[in-house]
């Protein structure tokens, strides 16, 4: 009788088109004729995947000792805008001289690689397609007016906080204008006035799915009749305080900190964390 633990892990690198399937087994019990007995492995993928170097050699089993094998999987994702999905199994086989074999399966979590991120289409890295990043603000960072911002309008029913339900990114450059200009019109067109040195914050991003345009009811087949905007105590906004998850807030900040805040989005999680059109994330406001 054999029992032994077993760990099988995928490491990827948003920032590499090559990422490894690895296994360690540990037995802890080696019983009668298990005495002995060994262990070795074999990789192969679906997809849009090519062969790297594979090193899981016929190893004996013992309660001092792991076993381990590795495997190096790249993609064919390379072409500009390529997105390829890759699955990745690992066949290991038990066996001893004068004994029946048993062969075990296990199969690694879908990678997406891809060379698809907005402004950065030359570079080519993989994720975990079922993994939903966060973006971090702190209440205490550089832009706390829009940490604080986002909580209230998380906390008054918006979607975006961890645990809830997720934003989607979008990627359409007039939908998010369309957005912008819904949730945060210009006064001259009868829009909100700016204080000095201060913007239009507007939440959900407008870089959403969920942004005052695209995120109502029937887009894009049906007429758009944006939900109602809603504001906070502060904000320097004539706008109700609703609650629920339907529709947008605003709030009037820093320009600095809105600026600069947006461009920590791009540069912090959109492009290292490889975050696609549609993909979901979420948006968790720290201390």
């Amino acid at each position: 009788m054999i029992r032994f633990v077993q760990a099988d892990l995928v490491a990827i690198n948003p920032n590499n088109p090559v990422f490894q399937h690895q296994q360690v087994i540990q037995p802890f019990l080696l019983e009668g004729e298990a005495e002995g007995a060994t262990v070795a492995g074999g990789f192969s993928c679906v997809g849009w995947c090519t062969y790297g170097t594979q090193n899981y050699p016929l190893q004996t089993l013992t309660r001092d000792d792991v076993a381990e094998g590795i495997r190096n999987f790249g993609t064919t994702a390379t072409a500009i805008d390529a997105i390829g999905y890759i699955d990745t199994t690992l066949n290991f086989t038990f066996g001893k001289s004068g004994a029946l074999s048993h062969t075990r399966t296990a199969r690694g979590p879908q990678v997406r690689c891809d060379t698809a991120v907005p402004q950065f289409p030359q570079t080519t890295g993989c994720v975990f397609r079922q993994y939903r990043p966060a973006m971090d603000y702190s209440l205490t960072g550089p832009y706390p007016q829009l940490a604080a911002h986002i909580k209230k309008a998380q906390e008054s029913g918006l979607p975006g906080a961890p645990g809830g339900t997720p934003l989607n990114r979008l990627i359409d450059q007039p939908m998010q204008k369309k957005n912008g200009d819904t949730a945060c019109p210009q006064a001259a067109s009868g829009g909100y006035p700016r204080p000095e040195n201060h913007d239009c914050d507007e939440y959900p991003f407008r870089s959403t799915k969920q942004g005052a345009y695209t995120g109502n009811p029937g887009y894009p087949n049906g007429p758009m009749q944006p939900w109602p905007a809603r504001t906070f105590d502060g904000c320097e906004i004539n706008e109700p305080s609703l609650t629920g998850p339907d529709g947008y807030s605003v709030c009037m900040i820093d320009s600095w900190q809105n600026q600069q805040g947006g461009n920590a989005l791009n540069n912090t999680l959109y492009v290292p964390e490889r975050v696609l059109d549609g993909d979901e994330f979420f948006v968790e406001i720290l201390p």
